[in-house]
């Protein structure tokens, strides 16, 4: 069955790991400019909150499919 509902969640999970990756990078930035450790710090914080809303959206997704059996609607789906 195809489902306009699952495709959100997987959109809500995408968006999440987009955000995760970019506040790596963020890091990596910091790191590569000799940041203070206090920089450092909330940058690692972030990235913990930034996982956890990754692992939300994975969860949501996961138990959406399982109640409902249901596949990624494609004709919703933006064309890259």
């Amino acid at each position: 069955m195809l489902c306009s509902e699952r495709n959100a969640f997987w959109q809500e999970h995408q968006t999440a790991v987009k955000n995760y990756i970019v506040a790596i990078r963020e890091l990596v930035v910091l790191v590569d400019h000799s940041a203070t450790s206090q920089a450092l710090n909330l940058a690692h914080l972030q990235i913990k909150a930034k996982h956890a809303l990754c692992d939300a959206a994975e969860a949501s997704l996961l138990l959406h499919e399982a109640e409902h059996g249901c596949q990624i609607r494609t004709d919703t789906l933006p064309i890259a």
